[in-house]
């Protein structure tokens, strides 16, 4: 039968007679059509909240357009009619970076651990290289030395004893002091002693040929801890003036100690 347009309303035409019954069946089933299409295009978005992604598997009744909260990856989602896909705003996915240039250091592991036992001389020999500009290095010990000591040594094992200048910044228990020293004959990292001590040192081109210069921070502490004057913490800045190339260091310790050194070169 002949349709009007746009209502899509039948009519009667000479050809194909209708009855007053057919044009109210028609009449009704273009009205109804008209308000289906009127309320699906009004339908309020519906939002649904998932614990996890078998939740959002699970959900029904969603239509086309509908937007859905995931708890667990704290992700958006909106149903495209077949499926629920990650949604964001204007379309694209944020990049996360995996490394951004300049924004941090890499650490890569130069020497294993070294372990010692009941040690006064600990002697790391070629760990600076041309691989490298700057290092840290990573001292862990236990004992009850009253001086423990970083000097930095040539390849050869010989020791150099002069032309170390310190600033020194030290917290005892409740006293803060500071402190700088002269042309020294090492760099000490710590003058009191504990059972537990660490010390993190930051050297910069130990192996150029330039005056090399380290950043310390060394802390001791009783095990347990206890308000005495053992316990502290000292930060160091440390220039050895020399403009000598150096491939090693030793640790100095005025008494036995046992512990373990690890090397990191700094990308």
């Amino acid at each position: 039968m002949p349709v009007t347009n746009p209502d899509a309303i039948y009519y009667a035409s000479g050809s194909t007679p209708m009855s007053a019954e057919d044009i109210s069946a028609a009449e009704a089933t273009s009205v109804q059509a008209a308000l289906d299409s009127l309320i699906n295009n009004n339908r309020q978005v519906q939002t649904f909240v998932w614990a996890n992604t078998t939740a959002r598997n699970a959900q029904t009744g969603m239509v086309e357009g509908d937007m859905g909260y995931q708890r667990d990856t704290d992700t958006t989602y909106r149903y495209t009619g077949s499926a629920w896909v990650a949604f964001y705003p204007g379309g694209t996915a944020p990049v996360i970076p995996t490394s951004v240039a300049g924004a941090g250091t890499s650490l890569n592991v130069v020497t294993g651990l070294i372990s010692f036992t009941s040690a006064t001389n600990v002697e790391v020999d070629g760990c600076f290289t041309s691989a490298f500009r700057n290092y840290r290095i990573v001292v862990e010990s236990t004992g009850t030395a009253a001086n423990v000591a970083i000097t930095l040594r040539t390849s050869g094992g010989v020791d150099s004893v002069t032309n170390y200048d310190r600033t020194e910044l030290l917290g005892r228990n409740a006293t803060a002091s500071s402190s700088t020293s002269l042309n020294g004959a090492n760099a000490i990292l710590i003058g009191f002693a504990n059972t537990l001590f660490q010390s993190s040192l930051e050297i910069s081109g130990p192996q150029l040929a330039i005056p090399t210069t380290m950043l310390t921070v060394s802390g001791i502490h009783a095990n347990p801890a206890a308000s005495s004057t053992s316990n502290g913490i000292v930060a160091n800045y440390i220039t050895h003036r020399p403009s000598t190339s150096y491939a090693g260091f030793a640790l100095r310790y005025s008494a036995a100690q046992s512990g373990t050194v690890r090397v990191y070169g700094l990308a």
